[in-house]
């Protein structure tokens, strides 16, 4: 009895709860262990899960710090590791391939250096930010839309400021004001933030953040809540099924 109880333990502990699908649009599947499930709305994601969407799906995650992490079509991302305890926080993520866009939460305030999320070949660190990456298999795009971003390749470290990207071809990194044409995997969407986010970022940000879906960003001393509302998608109605009250959580290629 005593060895079940432990084995019960061990389980829990490597496959722990750590945040619930909270928006779906399209086809995904999780893979845990040697498990390969369907995802659907309310979903719990575990620690060492894989999350792989299908062309025109999105999902969008919110971990049990309030981070938000959206995951765009023909995407795979990793949770490898994860701790909201005050006294441990961790974040390490990676995103292998496809679009995501990531907006942080408790752990980004308490513990901003211990929040990564890894790349093909960047690592990107925070200081409280909303950003976002496209991953191909030459290349990768990441903007920082507000706060701002370290990425970290071999022997170089930047830090991108709200408004601006890295663009890694070659291993090659070049550092710009936010181009959205690059981004196609999110060049489709729409945006329109609430007047006090127009107080806080750039013009050059604001036009990014205007091609995006609809983010209300509410933050008190504790928590930064995300709530992304559904827009009018006519072109895939009639291959995606949703219920009334998903959220629209990224972009569609």
């Amino acid at each position: 009895m005593k060895i079940l109880i432990f084995l019960l333990l061990c389980t829990i502990t490597v496959f722990a709860n750590i945040g619930v699908v909270s928006s779906l649009v399209g086809k995904a599947k999780v893979q845990r262990a040697t498990n390969t499930l369907e995802l659907s709305i309310s979903d719990s994601i575990n620690e060492k899960d894989l999350i792989v969407t299908e062309s025109r799906s999105r999902v969008q995650v919110i971990l049990n710090d309030k981070t938000v992490i959206t995951i765009g079509p023909n995407s795979e991302f990793s949770f490898d590791r994860y701790s909201a305890d005050s006294q441990n926080p961790e974040l390490n993520f990676k995103a292998n391939k496809g679009f995501f866009k990531a907006v942080s939460g408790k752990i980004g305030k308490i513990a901003p250096n211990r929040f990564k999320i890894k790349t093909r070949s960047a690592t990107i660190g925070i200081r409280g930010t909303i950003f976002m990456a496209e991953i191909d298999m030459d290349s990768e795009k990441i903007a920082c839309l507000k706060g701002a971003i370290t990425i970290d390749i071999p022997g170089k470290q930047m830090v991108v400021p709200s408004g601006e990207m890295v663009s890694i071809e070659k291993n090659i990194p070049i550092q710009k004001k936010i181009e959205m044409k690059e981004f196609k995997k999110a060049k489709q969407e729409e945006l329109s933030v609430t007047q006090k986010e127009r107080v806080d970022v750039s013009n050059t940000t604001q036009e990014v953040l205007d091609q995006f879906n609809t983010i209300k960003v509410e933050e008190d001393t504790e928590d930064i809540q995300i709530i992304e509302k559904v827009t009018d998608l006519t072109t895939i109605q009639s291959t995606v099924t949703r219920p009334e009250n998903s959220d629209q959580i990224g972009p569609l290629n």
